[in-house]
């Protein structure tokens, strides 16, 4: 959906819904989201922030070859 509402209207969109993990983060990135909001997943887990920006660091170095 989220592709869907950047490819029809060409605005910037925020990913927000069922985010909980960096491989979340990236899927909505990769589909036309400017940024991403975390909530539901910090009741879970306090330093879901950190475990996001990092696995998406890694993820990225990774497929650049670092």
């Amino acid at each position: 959906m989220c592709y869907d509402l950047y490819d029809a209207l060409r605005i910037p969109v925020i990913g927000v819904g069922g985010i909980s993990d960096w491989k979340d983060a990236i899927e909505f990135i990769m589909a036309g989201a400017r940024a991403i909001e975390v909530g539901s997943a910090v009741g879970n887990n306090i330093n879901i922030f950190k475990e996001i920006s990092s696995g998406m660091e890694l993820s990225w170095r990774k497929k650049d070859g670092h």
